[in-house]
């Protein structure tokens, strides 16, 4: 369910159920005074509008895409061969085997043994959520915030295809000096279709937090207000979302993006999808 300006231990939330709705919420709350209206010099959003990035929190954004689905397909490709491990299947009867039934031997069935065979399966449950932090510092530039985000993009198209549910959420969460501020939006529910362009956007592109984030924490009440513009980025919240939940921390500087083969590898394997 989504709400807007929660207060508990003076930290502030507000929770978003789709970036449709979020988006929704940045047109309601925004003003002209961080500029997250008109500003649109190409390093910080990319040369998108605000306009734009409404629009695309609907469409995706399909540029830089094609990168992403590469990253997808070769992860997807390691998983396939390393993913799958044995497990126990259900009895079956033949003339050889691990254990006798007695039953069947004094009828003198000659099918007699029991033998469990094994199965390949995956590792993990049906159902993996990822949340990632939108949390940028203002020195990071859009190509650097592009660039992480293909990566996470790749990853979560991979487990889709991999045959995983997935839960995917966005976090914009400051504080340190200022007032603590979190706003989460989901960005695909479990049952949700995923929509590839969608969710590159969401996690790929700087107007999300430099136009859409900036706008809802305009309508942040008092002190909270300036938080998301001059607090310090912090990891995600995971309150009410399941264990083991992935956490894709802040972006501090152009330094942070991960080589993809790495990241890729690094979650895969955590989530017991390659082998160790």
């Amino acid at each position: 369910m989504s709400f807007e300006d929660v207060v508990t231990d003076g930290k502030l939330r507000c929770e978003y159920d789709s970036l449709a709705e979020f988006a929704a919420a940045a047109q309601r709350r925004a003003t002209n005074r961080t500029g997250c209206k008109d500003r649109s010099d190409s390093d910080w959003t990319l040369g998108a509008s605000f306009a734009d990035a409404v629009r695309m929190a609907g469409e995706g954004w399909t540029e830089q895409l094609d990168s992403a689905l590469g990253l997808a397909e070769s992860a997807i490709e390691t998983a396939d061969k390393e993913h799958m491990t044995d497990s126990f299947n259900q009895p079956v009867w033949d003339v050889t085997g691990a254990q006798v039934d007695i039953g069947a031997f004094l009828a003198g069935t000659p099918e007699c043994m029991i033998d469990y065979p094994l199965t390949e399966t995956s590792k993990v449950g049906r159902v993996i959520t990822l949340i990632a932090s939108i949390s940028v510092s203002a020195s990071v530039s859009a190509d650097t915030i592009a660039r992480r985000g293909r990566v996470i993009t790749a990853l979560a198209l991979a487990l889709s295809r991999l045959g995983h549910a997935t839960e995917l959420w966005i976090s914009n969460h400051n504080s340190v000096t200022m007032p603590e501020a979190e706003t989460r939006i989901k960005v695909k529910g479990v049952n949700d279709e995923l929509d590839p362009a969608v969710i590159m956007f969401a996690y790929a592109h700087p107007a999300v937090q430099r136009r859409l984030m900036f706008a809802v924490a305009e309508g942040y009440p008092g002190k909270w207000r300036r938080t998301t513009l001059m607090g310090k980025p912090m990891p995600p919240s995971v309150d009410g979302l399941p264990e083991g939940t992935i956490v894709l921390p802040e972006l501090c500087s152009d330094r942070d993006v991960p080589n993809a083969d790495e990241f890729l590898r690094k979650y895969l394997g955590e989530l017991g999808l390659l082998a160790e």
